[in-house]
């Protein structure tokens, strides 16, 4: 028999437990005897400001051979480029729109190749054909955006093989997760070099969440966050060490970064930057409710960790400083419940706060005078849900006054996103990624989104 399940949720005991039985148990369907998180969460509705129903429709033609299904993590939309990386493709599907059609042509589905999926791969042939032919081999497209000007980064995880070690007629292979970014120019379907994140994949202490990044200049910058709860880790592994154990109050006293920066050329980690929120330290949940975003503006940096709804501005020589700080929202920490001991080191611990930190920036935009922001309105860390809410936001770099206006939620179309569109010309547009049967579409809303 096989079983499987979070050894963090199941806990010693339960395992424990369960191998000791050795008779057969009478079937029964235990959901069906409480109530799920999502039934027992209920987010707060959106201010009721609509934007306007103004929009433009741009219809995606998609050869007869390439399927859409879903989105993962944002969908990019540049000038006259639209891009995401596709679930079932496993690859990012780009578009491009012409000057005068209502149509985005499809330009490329980009995918690692032959060269890219063996890089980090070293086996004897042989024992390489084996596992080829056994398909264990596994190429993971994540997320993407624009390198520069011309080229369309996606990141990958790709496998790293090699013999551990061969004793007699046994060989055991090792076998890891190694993330690159892939690079593509859709107008001429050239690739360019590999950017190998040169992660220590042995001995870290952070987890980098290479599947959403952007660029500043010649530096990569991604999330971060510690090898810690809520990651898969026994609480054995960290709870007597107050630089790892989130439920332990001086945990918040030490340097918790949520963005690290990596050297383009050569893949090497520079800095780490950012923090967690008092928010987070109140609710001793540590990086649970963390969904770190970054974006440039000349030299200026834009980040925040989603959840709390603050932002800050630094400059790329000083991203450790930052020099401005807005508030799109605030999490009402007055309210939290007492922090109970008992749930430490379960996921059940933060049921209590969901409805809390039931928004979520997930994407931003940065010009000369506004911050723009996509605002998703639902269950925390959840994949995405027709149940959702969003809305576009934008706040004054100036008078620090903000706007929030609620995105329609459409019943005749299947919406597989929302996403910011920049034109290239300090023009921040939201839009909808809609479904009407086997029609794709975008809607950019074309009103009420200047913030003159």
């Amino acid at each position: 028999m096989l079983i499987g399940g979070q050894y963090t949720v199941l806990g010693v005991n339960f395992v424990q437990q369960l191998l000791a039985v050795s008779s057969p148990i009478d079937y029964h369907l235990y959901e069906s005897d409480g109530v799920s998180d999502e039934q027992e969460f209920s987010a707060r509705v959106p201010k009721p400001y609509f934007i306007r129903n103004d929009y433009t429709d741009y219809y995606l033609d998609c050869p007869a051979n390439t399927m859409i299904s879903s989105v993962f993590d944002v969908l990019r939309f540049e000038k006259d480029k639209f891009y995401y990386s596709d679930v079932l493709n496993n690859g990012v599907l780009c578009f491009s729109k012409s000057d005068g059609k209502n149509r985005l042509q499809f330009d490329m589905l980009i995918q690692a190749d032959s060269i890219e999926k063996r890089k980090y791969i070293d086996l004897p042939e042989n024992i390489f054909q084996e596992q080829q032919k056994n398909n264990m081999f596994f190429y993971i497209a994540c997320g993407t955006n624009q390198l520069d000007k011309e080229h369309i980064g996606v990141s990958y995880s790709l496998p790293k093989v090699f013999v551990e070690n061969s004793d007699g007629g046994n060989t055991n292979l090792a076998y890891y997760n190694y993330p690159a970014i892939i690079s593509r120019n859709p107008s001429t379907q050239e690739s360019a070099p590999l950017i190998p994140l040169d992660f220590n994949l042995y001995g870290e202490s952070f987890f980098y969440a290479h599947f959403n990044f952007s660029m500043a200049g010649e530096q990569i910058l991604m999330g971060c966050k510690k090898l810690t709860w809520p990651i898969e880790f026994e609480p054995e592994e960290y709870k007597n060490n107050v630089l790892m154990n989130p439920f332990c109050e001086e945990f918040y006293e030490t340097e918790n970064p949520i963005l690290a920066t990596f050297d383009k050329k050569t893949g090497k980690l520079i800095t780490r930057f950012g923090k967690l929120e008092e928010c987070q330290k109140k609710s001793r949940t540590g990086y649970y409710y963390s969904n770190p975003l970054s974006c440039t503006y000349g030299k200026e940096v834009l980040y925040t960790n989603g959840f709390s709804g603050q932002l800050y501005i630094s400059s790329l020589k000083n991203l450790n400083k930052p020099v401005e700080h807005y508030s799109l929202f605030r999490v009402e920490q007055e309210k939290f419940p007492p922090v109970d001991s008992l749930n430490f080191y379960k996921y059940e611990y933060v049921k209590p706060y969901n409805r809390f930190f039931d928004r979520c920036i997930q994407d931003i935009k940065l010009t000369r005078t506004h911050i723009y922001c996509l605002v998703r309105y639902g269950m925390p860390n959840q994949a995405f849900s027709s149940k959702d809410e969003y809305t576009f936001a934008l706040i004054d770099r100036k008078s620090h006054l903000v706007k929030e206006f609620r995105l329609p939620h459409y019943l005749d179309y299947e919406v597989l996103g929302y996403g910011l569109r920049d034109n290239g010309k300090g023009y921040i547009q939201p839009f909808a990624f809609l479904k009407d049967n086997n029609v794709y579409s975008i809607r950019l809303f074309t009103e009420e989104c200047r913030a003159d």
